[in-house]
């Protein structure tokens, strides 16, 4: 006799779990920082994780108990799903297995629950993708402002992609914050969204410090002045 959805979501559930559970056994085994696991790229049990993750996602997304706040499954394995996001840097087989509701939802949860820098970063890298929800923009701003340089940073470009309005304030406050990887990046943004305060972060930067800065502001200058020509 086959299993009935709300066995086989149960069962999915719990396959994920002991599959995060061998996780972090490896990450305390090796003396990780569970805080900051991205050194996770030595695990071998990569395929069992990602293929009991996979399954429970789509078992969720079939019965719609994904990315609704108001299911208690979903609440039960959102946290282990960040922790698992934060840790699967190098693939991120499990970002790219999320639908547009997970996505956002994880997103969400990162902002109000404690999560590790990394899975806010992953979740900053993906949303530009969902951009059609009507959440994105709205959670890349929040992604914006985060503490963390490279949560912002990829936020910024991730608005830079969409068209956000907002990206121009964001890069220039972000710009004169962060340090080199982060002053590239604006002027990147900038570029990506034609912005036209460009102009002016292209000057700050060709007063920059740092020579790979001011070569970076060139080298936008002159592929800004080749499109407008």
């Amino acid at each position: 006799m086959s299993e009935n959805p709300e066995q086989q979501l149960q069962f999915s559930m719990q396959a994920f779990k002991d599959q995060m559970a061998a996780l972090n056994g490896f990450i305390d085994s090796e003396g990780l920082d569970r805080d900051d696991p991205s050194l996770c790229v030595d695990y071998s049990h990569w395929p069992q994780l990602y293929k009991a993750t996979r399954e429970m996602l789509e078992i969720m997304d079939k019965m719609d108990k994904s990315g609704q706040t108001e299911s208690p499954e979903w609440d039960e394995v959102s946290d282990l799903l960040l922790h698992a996001i934060a840790c699967d840097t190098d693939m991120k087989t499990i970002l790219c297995a999320l639908t547009s509701d997970q996505a956002i939802s994880l997103a969400e949860r990162s902002l109000s629950h404690p999560a590790s820098w990394q899975a806010r970063l992953q979740l900053a890298f993906v949303l530009e993708r969902h951009r059609s929800h009507a959440k994105c923009e709205q959670l890349l701003l929040a992604l914006a402002g985060d503490a963390n340089q490279n949560v912002s940073r990829q936020a910024i470009m991730g608005l830079a992609e969409i068209g956000s309005a907002n990206v121009s304030a964001l890069a220039l406050d972000h710009y004169q914050k962060f340090d080199k990887s982060s002053k590239i990046a604006c002027l990147q943004a900038l570029f990506k969204a034609k912005a036209p305060e460009l102009p002016r972060l292209i000057a700050l930067a060709r007063n920059d410090a740092d020579p790979e800065v001011v070569a970076m502001a060139e080298r936008v200058e002159k592929f800004a002045k080749q499109l407008d020509g």
